[in-house]
């Protein structure tokens, strides 16, 4: 006979990998794409400079917490292996995780034999992840297998070289003019390494090695007529 369970297994990724920090953006500036431009234009920023970078992206989305603030998979499972609250533990894994491991023990632990809720908000999202989840989702990221050991948040991995934006960047020749609101939107980025700038504009493409940008994000991007441009979708 044979029966199959899903089980937690404390894990670390030990080949090396490129880690997206947390985003964090004003209220005001929501809703409007600003979001998407800054999410994206981490990953511009690495196409520019491909070799600073490990060729596995990996990223930690926040796990679930109710109305009342309660992380439900921290108060039903993972609390019972610290002597800390949410908030300290969390704190300090981000000084030197060390101690999870000497405390959360390494043999499997089935789900079934774990109260409900731990498997029901395992690898499930904050609330207000889930925008964050489905931008990458459309970038190729994809769920690795493991969740966070704390909140229980879902773990996204992609190859760097397979993220969309960086598969569809091309470089143009920048000719300046005036660009009517009609033609085609595209993420714009510069190849400055510390001096970057990403934007959204409207762009005509002249030919296969030119296009015509606004003279305002000329300015922007920090251009001038004939100067290199990044373009991606």
């Amino acid at each position: 006979m044979r029966k199959s369970f899903e089980a937690l297994q404390l894990s670390f990724i030990k080949n090396p990998y490129t880690e997206l920090g947390t985003l964090f953006m004003n209220p005001n500036a929501r809703g409007i794409g600003g979001g998407k431009l800054l999410s994206f234009a981490r990953f511009l920023y690495m196409s520019n400079n491909l070799n600073r970078f490990d060729k596995e992206v990996v990223v930690e989305i926040r796990g679930y917490k109710n109305a009342t603030g309660i992380t439900p998979f921290w108060d039903k499972f993972s609390s019972k292996f610290f002597d800390l609250n949410f908030f300290d533990a969390d704190n300090s894994s981000y000084i030197d995780n060390h101690f999870i491991g000497e405390c959360v023990p390494s043999f499997p632990l089935i789900l079934d034999f774990l109260p409900r809720e731990v498997g029901r908000y395992c690898g499930k999202p904050h609330t207000t992840s889930k925008l964050a989840l489905s931008l990458l989702n459309s970038q190729g990221f994809k769920s690795n297998g493991m969740v966070d050991v704390l909140d229980g948040g879902p773990c996204l991995s992609s190859k760097l070289s397979k993220i969309k934006v960086i598969q569809n960047k091309n470089q143009f020749k920048v000719k300046i003019g005036k660009v009517n609101s009609d033609e085609g939107l595209s993420f714009a980025f510069n190849n400055s390494l510390v001096d970057f700038w990403a934007t959204r504009l409207f762009v005509k493409r002249i030919s296969n090695i030119e296009v015509l940008i606004d003279r305002k994000d000329a300015r922007h991007l920090g251009l001038k007529e004939g100067d290199s441009i990044n373009l991606s979708h």
